[in-house]
């Protein structure tokens, strides 16, 4: 666990970009194994529900870093946050019209 004892800003930025990946992953694959195995006829969570879990799923390495008092990892970890918040909310809000 000394690994993520790394007081960086750009290594905060990196676990924020990394862990909604792996949420967006998991919540997306979850979504899948419950409409197939569970609930044939339930049509599943929406994209919204499942980006607006990914973001949060960085609440994690933040409550890490915040009880390990790693402060400049913190400020990563807002920021990439907030980017991701910023432009999940233009793919959600903005539709791309081709």
């Amino acid at each position: 666990m000394e690994f993520f004892k790394k007081d960086k800003a750009w290594f905060g930025f990196l676990l924020g970009i990394l862990f909604p990946a792996l949420g967006f992953v998991f919540f997306t694959e979850f979504n899948e194994f419950i409409k197939g195995r569970w609930l044939p006829s339930y049509s599943g969570f929406s994209t919204r529900f499942i980006f607006i879990m990914s973001v949060m799923s960085s609440l994690l390495p933040f409550s890490v870093a915040r009880k390990n008092k790693l402060d400049y990892q913190l400020q990563g970890i807002v920021g990439a946050t907030m980017l991701l918040a910023i432009l999940f909310m233009m793919v959600i809000l903005i539709p791309i019209r081709i």
